[in-house]
């Protein structure tokens, strides 16, 4: 059961969605998580 439910997960995660520019979650997971690195750090003061 667990292995049916990862390949699941793992056809939802490596499929195109039109909401996400046509990007898989997966893509749109790792550019979100890019962003956040970029952009740490940014806003503080010393």
């Amino acid at each position: 059961m667990a292995r049916e439910l990862q390949e699941i997960v793992d056809e939802t995660d490596n499929r195109p969605m039109r909401v996400l520019g046509y990007r898989t979650p997966a893509e749109a997971f790792a550019d979100e998580l890019l962003n956040l690195q970029d952009k740490q750090g940014c806003c503080t003061s010393k």
